[in-house]
Protein backbone atom coordinates (compact mmCIF):
# COMPACT_ATOMS: atom_id res chain seq x y z
CA UNK A 1 0.00 0.00 0.00
CA UNK A 2 1.50 2.95 -0.93
CA UNK A 3 1.06 6.63 1.20
CA UNK A 4 -1.14 7.95 -1.59
CA UNK A 5 -3.40 5.28 -1.33
CA UNK A 6 -4.57 6.10 2.30
CA UNK A 7 -6.35 9.32 1.85
CA UNK A 8 -8.58 7.08 -0.48
CA UNK A 9 -9.38 4.37 1.95
CA UNK A 10 -10.16 6.80 4.67
CA UNK A 11 -12.90 8.59 2.55
CA UNK A 12 -14.37 4.87 1.68
CA UNK A 13 -14.28 4.33 5.53
CA UNK A 14 -16.02 7.45 6.54
CA UNK A 15 -18.33 6.98 3.56
CA UNK A 16 -19.40 3.57 4.77
CA UNK A 17 -19.90 4.91 8.28
CA UNK A 18 -22.40 7.91 7.11
CA UNK A 19 -23.82 5.64 4.97
CA UNK A 20 -24.57 2.82 7.96
CA UNK A 21 -25.94 5.97 10.14
CA UNK A 22 -28.12 6.71 7.71
CA UNK A 23 -29.49 2.99 7.95
CA UNK A 24 -29.89 3.27 11.26
CA UNK A 25 -31.89 6.68 12.04
CA UNK A 26 -34.21 5.63 8.71
CA UNK A 27 -35.18 2.13 11.09
CA UNK A 28 -38.48 2.46 12.73
CA UNK A 29 -38.75 3.92 16.08
CA UNK A 30 -35.42 5.19 16.74
CA UNK A 31 -35.67 8.59 17.60
CA UNK A 32 -37.71 6.54 20.66
CA UNK A 33 -35.03 4.15 21.26
CA UNK A 34 -32.45 7.27 21.34
CA UNK A 35 -34.68 9.16 23.83
CA UNK A 36 -35.30 6.30 25.94
CA UNK A 37 -31.11 5.36 26.14
CA UNK A 38 -30.58 8.96 27.18
CA UNK A 39 -32.79 9.01 30.23
CA UNK A 40 -31.52 5.64 31.14
CA UNK A 41 -27.92 7.02 30.85
CA UNK A 42 -28.81 9.54 33.40
CA UNK A 43 -30.41 7.84 35.60
CA UNK A 44 -27.79 5.04 35.91
CA UNK A 45 -25.40 8.16 36.74
CA UNK A 46 -27.81 9.59 39.12
CA UNK A 47 -28.46 6.10 40.81
CA UNK A 48 -24.78 5.07 40.52
CA UNK A 49 -22.94 8.49 41.67
CA UNK A 50 -20.17 8.36 44.77
CA UNK A 51 -22.81 10.22 47.54
CA UNK A 52 -20.82 8.60 50.12
CA UNK A 53 -17.54 9.98 48.74
CA UNK A 54 -18.56 13.67 48.52
CA UNK A 55 -21.11 13.54 51.62
CA UNK A 56 -18.04 12.15 54.18
CA UNK A 57 -15.85 14.81 52.62
CA UNK A 58 -18.72 17.68 53.38
CA UNK A 59 -18.72 16.28 56.86
CA UNK A 60 -15.51 16.06 57.70
CA UNK A 61 -14.99 19.94 56.13
CA UNK A 62 -17.15 20.58 59.04
CA UNK A 63 -14.56 19.66 62.09
CA UNK A 64 -13.18 22.16 63.87
CA UNK A 65 -15.52 24.15 62.99
CA UNK A 66 -19.29 22.68 64.11
CA UNK A 67 -17.84 19.96 66.55
CA UNK A 68 -14.12 19.05 67.13
CA UNK A 69 -13.77 15.32 65.98
CA UNK A 70 -15.79 12.56 64.32
CA UNK A 71 -15.61 9.19 62.94
CA UNK A 72 -17.55 7.31 61.11
CA UNK A 73 -17.31 3.36 60.56
CA UNK A 74 -19.56 2.80 57.98
CA UNK A 75 -21.94 5.16 55.33
CA UNK A 76 -24.63 3.49 53.31
CA UNK A 77 -26.57 6.12 51.03
CA UNK A 78 -29.31 5.38 49.23
CA UNK A 79 -30.72 8.54 46.84
CA UNK A 80 -34.06 6.64 47.05
CA UNK A 81 -35.52 4.98 50.00
CA UNK A 82 -33.51 4.76 53.62
CA UNK A 83 -30.11 5.31 54.49
CA UNK A 84 -27.79 4.82 57.37
CA UNK A 85 -24.66 5.52 59.17
CA UNK A 86 -23.13 3.08 61.83
CA UNK A 87 -20.81 3.67 64.73
CA UNK A 88 -21.00 7.20 64.79
CA UNK A 89 -18.34 8.90 67.32
CA UNK A 90 -19.07 12.95 68.01
CA UNK A 91 -16.22 14.74 70.15
CA UNK A 92 -18.09 18.59 70.64
CA UNK A 93 -16.56 22.21 71.00
CA UNK A 94 -16.81 21.67 74.85
CA UNK A 95 -15.44 18.14 75.02
CA UNK A 96 -18.95 16.02 75.66
CA UNK A 97 -19.06 12.56 73.81
CA UNK A 98 -21.55 11.49 71.37
CA UNK A 99 -21.79 7.78 70.49
CA UNK A 100 -25.03 5.76 68.55
CA UNK A 101 -24.75 2.66 67.05
CA UNK A 102 -26.97 2.91 64.17
CA UNK A 103 -28.74 6.06 62.58
CA UNK A 104 -31.55 5.71 59.40
CA UNK A 105 -32.41 8.66 57.95
CA UNK A 106 -34.76 8.92 55.00
CA UNK A 107 -34.17 12.29 53.59
CA UNK A 108 -37.00 14.64 51.14
CA UNK A 109 -34.15 16.62 49.52
CA UNK A 110 -31.62 15.48 47.20
CA UNK A 111 -27.68 15.27 48.58
CA UNK A 112 -26.84 18.11 46.70
CA UNK A 113 -29.29 20.58 49.06
CA UNK A 114 -27.38 19.11 51.92
CA UNK A 115 -23.77 19.92 51.16
CA UNK A 116 -24.78 23.41 49.41
CA UNK A 117 -26.86 24.31 51.95
CA UNK A 118 -26.26 22.05 55.02
CA UNK A 119 -30.32 21.80 55.07
CA UNK A 120 -31.63 18.65 56.20
CA UNK A 121 -34.96 17.75 56.18
CA UNK A 122 -36.90 14.05 56.48
CA UNK A 123 -37.11 11.32 59.33
CA UNK A 124 -34.27 10.08 61.27
CA UNK A 125 -34.15 7.08 63.93
CA UNK A 126 -31.07 6.72 66.40
CA UNK A 127 -29.89 3.48 68.30
CA UNK A 128 -27.97 3.18 70.92
CA UNK A 129 -27.35 6.82 71.57
CA UNK A 130 -24.80 7.85 74.32
CA UNK A 131 -24.12 11.24 75.55
CA UNK A 132 -21.21 11.62 78.00
CA UNK A 133 -20.52 14.84 79.65
CA UNK A 134 -17.74 14.70 82.76
CA UNK A 135 -20.14 13.28 85.38
CA UNK A 136 -23.39 12.65 83.65
CA UNK A 137 -23.66 9.86 81.26
CA UNK A 138 -27.35 9.40 79.07
CA UNK A 139 -28.46 6.69 76.90
CA UNK A 140 -31.54 6.00 74.96
CA UNK A 141 -33.03 5.04 71.64
CA UNK A 142 -34.68 7.97 69.40
CA UNK A 143 -36.77 9.18 66.54
CA UNK A 144 -38.01 12.04 65.18
CA UNK A 145 -38.87 14.65 62.27
CA UNK A 146 -36.09 17.22 61.06
CA UNK A 147 -36.12 20.18 59.11
CA UNK A 148 -32.96 22.24 59.66
CA UNK A 149 -30.55 24.74 58.10
CA UNK A 150 -27.43 23.48 59.98
CA UNK A 151 -24.75 26.07 61.16
CA UNK A 152 -21.55 25.42 60.48
CA UNK A 153 -18.86 27.90 62.76
CA UNK A 154 -19.43 28.96 66.51
CA UNK A 155 -21.43 32.02 65.47
CA UNK A 156 -23.70 30.14 62.79
CA UNK A 157 -26.52 28.80 64.63
CA UNK A 158 -28.50 26.04 63.10
CA UNK A 159 -32.72 27.05 62.22
CA UNK A 160 -35.47 25.14 61.73
CA UNK A 161 -37.93 22.38 63.19
CA UNK A 162 -37.06 19.66 65.71
CA UNK A 163 -39.52 17.00 66.57
CA UNK A 164 -37.95 14.08 68.46
CA UNK A 165 -39.59 11.16 70.57
CA UNK A 166 -36.86 9.64 73.28
CA UNK A 167 -37.22 6.08 74.77
CA UNK A 168 -35.83 4.67 77.62
CA UNK A 169 -33.87 7.15 78.37
CA UNK A 170 -31.41 6.07 81.55
CA UNK A 171 -29.37 8.92 83.15
CA UNK A 172 -26.24 8.16 85.01
CA UNK A 173 -25.10 10.55 87.23
CA UNK A 174 -21.81 10.55 89.28
CA UNK A 175 -22.06 11.90 92.15
CA UNK A 176 -23.77 15.13 90.53
CA UNK A 177 -25.15 17.73 93.11
CA UNK A 178 -27.83 20.66 91.57
CA UNK A 179 -26.01 24.07 92.11
CA UNK A 180 -26.78 26.42 95.21
CA UNK A 181 -29.58 28.04 93.15
CA UNK A 182 -31.35 24.79 92.81
CA UNK A 183 -31.33 24.59 97.24
CA UNK A 184 -28.24 22.28 96.62
CA UNK A 185 -30.21 18.83 95.89
CA UNK A 186 -28.02 15.98 95.23
CA UNK A 187 -29.44 13.99 93.23
CA UNK A 188 -29.86 9.71 92.14
CA UNK A 189 -26.77 7.83 90.51
CA UNK A 190 -29.53 6.52 88.29
CA UNK A 191 -32.45 8.05 86.86
CA UNK A 192 -34.85 6.09 84.35
CA UNK A 193 -37.10 8.10 82.33
CA UNK A 194 -39.80 5.87 80.09
CA UNK A 195 -40.18 8.77 77.37
CA UNK A 196 -39.75 12.02 76.31
CA UNK A 197 -41.32 14.00 73.54
CA UNK A 198 -39.96 17.15 72.46
CA UNK A 199 -41.25 19.72 69.93
CA UNK A 200 -39.45 22.60 69.54
CA UNK A 201 -37.33 25.11 66.67
CA UNK A 202 -34.48 27.19 66.56
CA UNK A 203 -34.85 30.74 64.80
CA UNK A 204 -32.72 33.98 66.00
CA UNK A 205 -30.48 32.02 68.06
CA UNK A 206 -33.43 30.71 70.31
CA UNK A 207 -34.04 27.18 70.84
CA UNK A 208 -37.80 27.56 71.48
CA UNK A 209 -39.71 24.71 73.56
CA UNK A 210 -42.90 24.43 72.39
CA UNK A 211 -43.70 21.25 74.50
CA UNK A 212 -41.08 18.62 76.30
CA UNK A 213 -42.76 16.38 77.94
CA UNK A 214 -41.12 13.42 80.48
CA UNK A 215 -42.60 10.12 81.37
CA UNK A 216 -41.22 7.85 83.50
CA UNK A 217 -41.32 6.17 87.22
CA UNK A 218 -38.20 8.36 88.51
CA UNK A 219 -39.21 11.55 86.78
CA UNK A 220 -42.11 13.21 84.80
CA UNK A 221 -43.33 16.82 84.07
CA UNK A 222 -42.94 19.00 81.26
CA UNK A 223 -40.75 21.81 79.83
CA UNK A 224 -41.81 25.23 78.12
CA UNK A 225 -40.41 28.19 76.79
CA UNK A 226 -36.77 29.26 75.56
CA UNK A 227 -33.61 29.16 75.64
CA UNK A 228 -31.23 31.84 74.10
CA UNK A 229 -27.97 30.37 72.71
CA UNK A 230 -24.78 31.87 73.07
CA UNK A 231 -21.31 30.16 71.23
CA UNK A 232 -20.42 29.18 74.43
CA UNK A 233 -23.01 26.87 75.51
CA UNK A 234 -22.70 27.70 79.01
CA UNK A 235 -23.58 31.08 78.83
CA UNK A 236 -27.24 30.21 76.97
CA UNK A 237 -29.72 32.19 78.58
CA UNK A 238 -32.95 30.16 80.05
CA UNK A 239 -36.41 31.35 79.95
CA UNK A 240 -38.79 27.93 81.18
CA UNK A 241 -41.67 27.41 83.01
CA UNK A 242 -41.27 23.50 84.93
CA UNK A 243 -43.74 21.31 85.97
CA UNK A 244 -42.67 18.22 87.69
CA UNK A 245 -45.07 15.96 89.65
CA UNK A 246 -44.38 15.89 93.12
CA UNK A 247 -44.63 11.92 93.27
CA UNK A 248 -41.96 11.48 91.11
CA UNK A 249 -38.77 9.09 92.80
CA UNK A 250 -36.40 11.30 92.56
CA UNK A 251 -37.73 13.84 94.75
CA UNK A 252 -38.71 11.40 97.54
CA UNK A 253 -35.78 12.05 99.90
CA UNK A 254 -37.19 15.93 99.48
CA UNK A 255 -40.99 15.28 100.52
CA UNK A 256 -40.92 17.52 103.54
CA UNK A 257 -39.52 20.23 101.78
CA UNK A 258 -41.35 20.52 98.62
CA UNK A 259 -44.78 20.40 100.46
CA UNK A 260 -44.39 23.87 100.56
CA UNK A 261 -44.53 24.28 96.92
CA UNK A 262 -46.80 21.52 95.51
CA UNK A 263 -50.20 22.93 93.84
CA UNK A 264 -53.71 20.86 94.59
CA UNK A 265 -52.88 18.81 91.36
CA UNK A 266 -49.64 17.41 92.44
CA UNK A 267 -47.44 19.30 90.74
CA UNK A 268 -44.29 21.59 91.05
CA UNK A 269 -44.11 24.89 88.99
CA UNK A 270 -41.58 27.22 88.92
CA UNK A 271 -39.94 29.48 86.19
CA UNK A 272 -36.19 28.12 85.32
CA UNK A 273 -34.22 31.63 84.79
CA UNK A 274 -30.21 32.35 84.62
CA UNK A 275 -27.80 30.68 82.57
CA UNK A 276 -27.18 26.64 81.72
CA UNK A 277 -24.25 26.59 83.40
CA UNK A 278 -25.74 28.65 86.30
CA UNK A 279 -29.72 28.12 86.57
CA UNK A 280 -31.44 29.94 88.95
CA UNK A 281 -35.36 28.67 89.73
CA UNK A 282 -38.07 30.92 91.01
CA UNK A 283 -39.59 29.03 93.27
CA UNK A 284 -41.99 31.17 96.27
CA UNK A 285 -42.20 28.93 99.34
CA UNK A 286 -46.18 28.66 100.48
CA UNK A 287 -45.83 30.27 103.90
CA UNK A 288 -46.17 27.90 107.08
CA UNK A 289 -48.32 29.53 110.04
CA UNK A 290 -47.24 27.21 112.26
CA UNK A 291 -43.26 28.01 111.82
CA UNK A 292 -42.33 31.07 109.71
CA UNK A 293 -38.70 30.20 109.55
CA UNK A 294 -37.37 28.83 106.03
CA UNK A 295 -37.95 25.18 105.13
CA UNK A 296 -34.72 23.39 105.29
CA UNK A 297 -33.50 20.13 103.63
CA UNK A 298 -34.21 16.56 105.46
CA UNK A 299 -30.91 15.46 107.16
CA UNK A 300 -29.27 12.30 104.77
CA UNK A 301 -28.74 9.46 107.50
CA UNK A 302 -24.42 9.04 107.75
Amino acid sequence: MSPNEIPAILLGGLQKALRLIKATVRLPFFKTYMTVSFFLIIIFTILTFPYETILLKEIYKLEKKAYKSIAIGELDFNLIGKSSINNLSLVMLNGDNISVNEIIFDFDLSPFNFISRKYIKGVMTGNGIKYSAGKVEITCNASGNLDLTLGTTSKDFTQGEIKIMMENVLLQLDNVTLPDSMMNFQLPPIIKVTSTILDASMKNKKFLIKKFMVSGPDLAGTVRGNISLSSFMKNSRLNLKIAIKADSAVLSEFAPLLKGITNDKGMINFPLKGTLGRPKPEIKLKPDRKNKSALTLPEKNS
